[in-house]
């Protein structure tokens, strides 16, 4: 009996010997890669005194978070958009209708008193913009482009989706754009960052984005190692949305864009400090 316990000990020290060096060499290795080469990309230059972005996250004016998901965007609303400061940089959620044209607004429904992309980036002229592609479709990435090329947009727009395959085909197709993480990235670094491996995490993209629709649950899943390793990559961060105490914890703690569903506010009281 004694004798069986001492190989089992035996051999459970010898395996978590194994673990631990191959966790210490797949750590090693990836660190020692060359980091995130940074990008002289007009959108990635900050825009306020502070350094930091500020982001209009959804919403219309000042509106709660809530009320925004229950409206489209409409024409008139973009009117309402264009007024905030250019300072602040436009979060625009768009979704593809039936007959493939894409449209700004949160509903899957076929409106068409949603405006189109084109109409988007030629309203919104003077502003940053943040794209967030909510579906992918066949032939998106084509319609972008185009869009995007007629517009001069390039220099200033951020292109966001939950959608890791979307976000890889477009980037193969304009890999001089900027582009924001997936669901798949965030989960993935959330996960490694857990038993530190975060440096181990794929990020195929130039700012990292981890954005929820639940105030603040974001920001605490946001760790300091997970900025870090974010940063040492010469990438941004843009977190959010949260309320004004969390999201000044969020400045501390090293991010550089901050979603606010009260942006102009936030914006305000930045400029002041």
């Amino acid at each position: 009996m004694w004798s069986a316990f001492k190989s089992f000990a035996l051999i459970s020290a010898v395996s978590l010997i194994c673990v631990f060096l191959v966790w210490g060499y797949v750590r090693a290795s990836y660190l020692n890669e060359p980091v995130h080469a940074p990008l002289g990309h007009h959108f990635l230059q900050a825009a306020t005194p502070s350094g930091v972005d500020v982001v209009a996250y959804r919403i219309f004016g000042d509106s709660e978070i809530p009320q925004a998901l229950t409206h489209y965007y409409r024409n008139e609303r973009l009117i309402e958009l264009e007024a905030l400061p250019e300072q602040i940089a436009l979060w625009i959620d768009l979704h593809p209708l039936r007959d493939g044209t894409l449209v700004a607004g949160l509903s899957s429904l076929d409106d068409n008193t949603d405006p189109s992309l084109t109409q988007v980036l030629q309203s919104l002229s003077k502003h940053r913009l943040i794209l967030n592609f909510r579906d992918d479709e066949p032939g998106m990435v084509e319609k972008i482009s185009q869009s995007v090329t007629d517009s001069k947009a390039s220099q200033r727009i951020l292109i966001q989706s939950p959608e890791n395959g979307f976000l890889k085909d477009l980037r193969t197709a304009q890999p001089q754009w900027i582009f924001g993480t997936s669901q798949a990235q965030v989960t993935r670094l959330i996960m490694l960052s857990a038993i530190g491996l975060q440096a181990a995490a794929p990020l195929k993209s130039d700012v990292f984005v981890m954005e929820t629709r639940i105030s603040d649950l974001t920001l605490d899943r946001l760790t300091k190692s997970m900025i870090e390793e974010i940063h040492r990559r010469k990438m941004k961060i843009y977190a959010g949305p949260g309320n004004s105490a969390s999201l000044q914890q969020a400045i501390n703690r090293g991010v550089d864009g901050l979603l606010s569903n009260k942006p102009a506010e936030l914006l305000a009281t930045m400029q002041k400090n």
